[in-house]
């Protein structure tokens, strides 16, 4: 890996901004009627310390509070605006409605970080009430409780791999990546989805670990498959110059 290699990466995790509206946040807290301590965080800079400690934030408190689901929910899908603040209030006004318990979705997805498993993905889902089996909102727990080994899925990275397969298309099947679903890519559906996108978050996942090795070996600071998706995201919507590819870094993945 060269040195222009390893700086485009770690400038483009430097990059990283994921800002949430504090103002957008207190009302989401006024609007149903939660403690003061919840809805309570600083991510209007939203860059990777920032994140991290939110991150924590969420491992702390997830285990036995669903307070915490509901603020890693809405920074999900506050950061697309009105339309996101709506879909993140509908969706805790579901989990409120039905009622599960905070210790019952923090097992689910320990289940899944443990296995990896399709069926425990699923499963997580249904805990959280998504049933149109979207990847991007679910994807974002993995990534929370064990940042060193899951990223997040969502439109971004699709949008990244396809481009990524685009210019460099036998790299990209050689190091394991695949394309989203048909249903994705034709624009049959807006978001990535189970049962068609599995395989893809799944890979996906595989190769952010896989790049993390390297990074970390080639740059002397650890990287977690949470970075190199942030890196990644960063990339995407910037439109800026695709990252480089890691010649001969990266070992095929079956």
């Amino acid at each position: 890996m060269t040195t222009y290699q390893a700086e485009q990466w770690q400038q483009a995790l430097s990059s990283y901004r994921y800002p949430i509206d504090r103002a957008s946040e207190l009302l989401f807290r006024v609007r149903f009627r939660l403690a003061e301590r919840w809805f309570n965080f600083d991510l209007e800079r939203g860059d990777r310390d920032d994140t991290m400690r939110f991150e924590a934030r969420f491992r702390e408190f997830a285990p036995r509070s669903i307070e915490a689901w509901y603020e890693v929910i809405f920074w999900k899908l506050a950061s697309s605006g009105k339309l996101g603040e709506y879909l993140a209030g509908r969706l805790v006004e579901n989990l409120r409605e039905i009622g599960y318990r905070a210790p019952d979705i923090w097992n689910a997805c320990s289940d899944f970080v443990e296995s990896g498993g399709q069926h425990e993905f699923k499963m997580l889902q249904e805990l959280l009430f998504l049933t149109s089996g979207g990847i991007p909102v679910a994807s974002a727990f993995p990534a929370f409780m064990c940042p060193e080994r899951f990223p997040l899925c969502d439109r971004w990275i699709a949008k990244w791999v396809c481009r990524y397969f685009a210019e460099n298309p036998a790299e990209a099947e050689a190091r394991g990546l695949l394309l989203p679903s048909e249903a994705f890519l034709r624009h049959k559906k807006a978001t990535l989805a189970l049962p068609g996108d599995w395989k893809f978050y799944s890979q996906w996942t595989r190769w952010c670990r896989t790049v993390a090795e390297v990074l970390s070996e080639s740059t002397g600071f650890k990287w977690r498959a949470r970075d190199v998706e942030m890196a990644v995201f960063m990339n995407a919507r910037n439109g800026s110059d695709l990252l480089a590819l890691l010649d001969g870094g990266l070992p095929r993945l079956h």
